[in-house]
């Protein structure tokens, strides 16, 4: 299984949100969240996108879970899911399966 998280940092405002998706080795969706997490940088939220998966993941019984860093252009569905919670409430939002938006950015980034 692949954990893929991102954070993202608003400079303007400060407001930081967070995004993952884990997929299996085929790249099958199995599932994803995202979050607005408040005031913080860009650490604050790479930080809290990896604990909120982790936290996820073993709620799941997924106990098997491979990170690696890849760069933004491998990881652009995460990045979309973080960037989509840029405003609003702070509570996760969970997916079974890919929301609206995300299906063309799966497709596309499927061999990552």
């Amino acid at each position: 299984m692949k954990l893929n998280i991102d954070g993202s940092f608003n400079h303007s405002t400060g407001s930081i949100a967070i995004g993952g998706v884990l997929r299996d080795s085929n790249s099958f969706w199995h599932w994803g969240f995202s979050a607005q997490g408040g005031l913080g940088n860009i650490l604050e939220a790479k930080f809290l996108a990896l604990k909120t998966g982790l936290q996820y993941a073993w709620e799941k019984k997924h106990w098997e879970v491979r990170i690696t860093h890849i760069l933004r252009e491998a990881n652009l569905l995460v990045d979309h899911l973080a960037r989509s919670r840029s405003t609003g409430v702070g509570s996760v939002m969970y997916w079974d399966s890919p929301p609206q938006g995300a299906l063309d950015i799966l497709a596309a980034n499927s061999s990552f």
